[in-house]
């Protein structure tokens, strides 16, 4: 490995001066600068990333801990957070919580061994005490602490999040439009972070539009398998509903698998939609009428406005902030039957 004191030797200089050119000292004459510069690039010298942190108190990496790697919705966030760090000079290590409170914990921990500079969260679950505690613990330790979800967020953490709650509520008037009135949800489990969110506003939405039928709720794990299976369950025991509205795209597309796979014509015989925006929601055929969150917008602005808050150590941007989402037509939701309206 070429050391900065091989650059050195070979230019003729000191190893102090070669680090003046290379990192653009005003001290170094242009024309000193240029030829280190072409030497270091000829032996292939690699600056020290052990070196820079001593000689900054910065490591330049970054954390990540996400909800799960197994939901699509968590890849376009890693997406937007490494390409964003790495324009910057920073290194990401990814942590899959698994949705575990343990795993949570441990991610942490490992996190601050490794001095990282900072740490972005989106878990997409509520916080155990335990990670409580640990989230604290680590921010004390100066660890700086950015959430891309409200379910995570104590004083000093930032927030950067979507504003879905306008877009909902346009759904649902597009819904009750169309003529449906026996409306079926979809949920995420009961006390889950979806269930007392989008849910609890979707069941008011209703509610003031007088079409909400307690008994046409239904809740199901998030995964596609669970969801096909909970949809299909839903779908053998029951008739009475002509549009499902799921809670997030992974059951939205469970739910048209399960549809199709019993003869039923989505949106022909059963509308269906959904809330995220993934991938799969987009080329999946019919494609899903839902609701887009912008978790790349979210991923690449809270990244930046940690980074910042990191080389600056001043946090120049709100405590919370709001993105809009946007709504994709997909070909998921249609009239009601006839005999609905």
């Amino acid at each position: 490995m070429v050391t900065i004191k091989d650059v050195a030797t070979k230019a003729g200089v000191t190893a102090a001066t070669v680090s003046m050119a290379l990192n653009n000292k005003p001290s170094v004459s242009e024309e000193t600068r240029r030829r280190i510069q072409k030497i270091a690039q000829e032996m292939n010298y690699q600056p020290s990333a052990t070196a820079k942190a001593l000689r900054t108190n910065r490591s330049h990496t970054l954390g990540l801990i996400v909800g799960s790697l197994k939901n699509e919705f968590f890849m376009e966030i890693i997406y937007a957070v490494e390409e964003y760090a790495a324009s910057k000079g920073y290194i990401i290590f990814v942590c899959d919580a698994e949705r575990s409170s343990r795993k949570v914990v441990s991610s942490l921990r490992a996190l601050a061994s490794r001095g990282v500079d900072g740490i972005l969260i989106s878990l997409g679950f509520y916080p155990d005490s335990e990670i409580e505690t640990e989230l604290k613990h680590t921010m004390e330790q100066g660890i700086k602490v950015l959430s891309f979800t409200s379910a995570v967020r104590f004083a000093g953490m930032p927030l950067v999040h979507q504003n879905e709650l306008d877009l909902l509520s346009s759904l649902v008037d597009r819904v009750v439009a169309l003529g449906h009135r026996r409306i079926g949800i979809l949920s995420s489990p009961e006390g889950s972070w979806l269930y007392n969110t989008r849910l609890q506003w979707m069941v008011t939405l209703l509610k003031s539009r007088g079409v909400y039928n307690p008994d046409l709720v239904w809740t199901s794990p998030l995964d596609l398998d669970s969801g096909k299976a909970s949809a299909g369950a839903i779908l053998d025991s029951h008739a009475d509903f002509s549009v499902l509205m799921c809670i997030n795209d992974m059951l939205a597309v469970a739910a048209v698998a399960a549809a199709l796979e019993r003869g039923i014509r989505v949106p022909a015989d059963l509308s269906i939609t959904g809330i995220d925006g993934i991938y799969l929601s987009r080329v999946i055929t019919p494609q899903i009428t839902t609701i887009s969150l912008p978790r790349f917008e979210m991923g690449s602005l809270g990244c930046r406005f940690l980074i910042e808050w990191i080389e600056t150590g001043v946090k120049n941007f709100s405590e919370e902030t709001q993105i809009a989402c946007s709504f994709i037509e997909g070909k998921t939701l249609a009239e009601a039957r006839k005999e609905e309206k």
